[in-house]
């Protein structure tokens, strides 16, 4: 009977991972589309001007202003070509992380207070457009044996989705993060910002794949999905938001100082 119930709940498990892949590959194809089918007709546009131009060309003197409008539509479609193969890149790049490459997850023992210092002294190019500020509340002596990579990584894209949307219109963002040991197992991060928070409905979706509150800024949607794959299946935690709207927003993780599995099903792409 036991067997039993566990071989149903590995189905279920391993069903419920099927459709998430074919949701996340779904939506990657979309999305791609979106880009690339720029990129074709602007390709495709270029072509077809460079041939005009050609044919008048050779029909006698060229005009200076045909030869300037063309000029303006070649500077046009080389800023709309690279703005959207950017844009594929950074989707390729982050579906990449979603399997954790075995050479960038490395596994070793570290301190928290420095490495969140190191983090946060990274990050100092995302904070520099305006006079955005992180204040970290940290114990001294949180011996961790896990993947700082990572946690640097979930840190780092909370911080830079602060500043892109939390801070968006303001030059002077406060971000917190706090460290509390819950026991020797088990630490707590509290990242909050003083930002403008999520609406309610939004919440429910913000570690969905491809899901962003403001489309309009270019970024992939991937950030988050990634963080909370990062914490629950490597680092051996949660991770929560907790928002209100005009008073900031505030992620709550929590991890194993020391990861009790090797993650060996992540690290290799297969969970």
């Amino acid at each position: 009977m036991v067997e039993q119930l566990r071989h149903a709940q590995h189905m279920l498990v391993e069903r419920e991972r099927l459709a998430s892949l074919g949701r996340l590959v779904t939506n990657l194809a979309q999305e791609i589309n979106s880009p690339l089918g720029v990129c074709l007709t602007v390709a495709t546009a270029l072509e077809r001007q460079r041939g005009e131009l050609r044919a008048k060309l050779a029909a006698g003197p060229l005009k200076r202003s045909d030869f300037e409008q063309f000029i303006d539509d070649l500077s046009e479609g080389g800023r709309l070509l690279h703005q959207n193969l950017m844009r594929t890149a950074d989707l390729f790049a982050n579906l990449r992380r979603l399997t954790i490459d075995p050479d960038s997850a490395q596994r070793r023992r570290f301190d928290l207070r420095e490495m969140l210092a190191a983090t946060i002294g990274m990050l100092e190019p995302v904070l520099k457009p305006g006079r955005h500020r992180v204040e970290l509340h940290c114990p001294e002596g949180i011996a961790c044996d896990s993947y700082p990579g990572a946690l640097d990584q979930v840190v780092s894209q909370i911080v830079s989705n602060a500043v892109r949307h939390g801070f968006a219109g303001r030059e002077d963002g406060h971000i917190e993060i706090r460290v509390e040991r819950i026991d020797e197992a088990n630490v707590e991060l509290r990242l909050w910002d003083d930002g403008h928070g999520i609406e309610r409905e939004a919440q429910r979706h913000v570690f969905d794949p491809f899901f962003t509150g403001r489309p309009d800024t270019g970024g992939t949607g991937l950030g988050l999905h990634i963080a909370h794959h990062v914490v629950t299946s490597l680092l051996g935690g949660s991770i929560q938001v907790r928002s209100t709207p005009g008073q900031g927003t505030l992620f709550l993780i929590r991890i194993q100082t020391r990861p009790v599995a090797q993650a060996e099903g992540v690290l290799h792409g297969t969970s």
